[in-house]
């Protein structure tokens, strides 16, 4: 179909607005506790279980419960991990290890995220975008724009190593959903995880202290795009 001169699409794009103030520079708000080592197994919830020493309750991280983690019957990428975390916090990192002393681990997987276990989103981490002073993106003050992509985490090399990443940015919910893209090639899915944070009150509590997710967006509009700040 041919394009009509004079006319254009708008492209909107959802960033994040990352602070680079003193707060952000200096945050000594510590919301990096750990989320899922003391939740009963009955918070635990699978797609399928191998067998009873397979099942998700035996996927805390660093455990030899059971098998030494969990493992699905099939290994294929419809299986899931999900962990209730009991009430809505604030998740800033998500930890990873493959089944204690085997061959099975996972190589990389999508994380999502639900408050009420039904309705479910893809994180999306976060790429910064260039601020040259001939970039055409904006900064605001002191912020930085980033754009939110919808990318998988890289996972295990091996079934005992801890692989940890950063949520950037941090997100609210109360059900993490683990999704085992690739696996182990001379073995099957195997996963214990670990999620770190805080409970939701806590941030907004310490406000400027601890950050809140903001975004803008960007409209492209004849190669020039404008930034406008949206609420979360």
């Amino acid at each position: 179909m041919g394009s009509v001169p004079g006319t254009f699409l708008p492209a909107i794009l959802l960033l994040s607005v990352q602070s680079w103030g003193p707060a952000a520079a200096g945050n000594t708000h510590n919301c990096d506790e750990p989320l899922v080592s003391a939740l009963p197994p009955s918070s635990f919830s699978s797609s399928s279980e191998l067998s009873s020493s397979h099942s998700p309750g035996f996927a805390r991280l660093n455990r030899r419960d059971g098998a030494g983690g969990w493992m699905p019957l099939l290994s294929d990428k419809n299986q899931w991990l999900q962990i209730d975390l009991g009430e809505r916090v604030e998740v800033t990192a998500v930890a990873t290890q493959g089944g204690y002393g085997s061959s099975d681990w996972v190589t990389s997987y999508l994380l999502m995220f639900s408050d009420s276990g039904r309705n479910w989103k893809q994180y999306r981490r976060e790429d910064s975008i260039s601020t040259a002073a001939d970039s055409p993106f904006q900064t605001f003050s002191s912020c930085m724009c980033f754009l939110l992509t919808a990318q998988g985490f890289p996972g295990n090399a091996n079934a005992d190593g801890v692989v940890r990443h950063r949520l950037r940015p941090p997100v609210e919910a109360r059900h993490l959903r683990f999704l085992p893209s690739a696996w182990s090639p001379n073995g099957r899915i195997g996963m214990r995880v670990e999620a770190y944070g805080c409970p939701y009150s806590c941030c907004e509590q310490h406000l400027p202290e601890c950050q809140r997710n903001r975004y803008i967006s960007i409209v492209l509009a004849q190669g020039a795009p404008q930034c406008s700040l949206v609420e979360s």
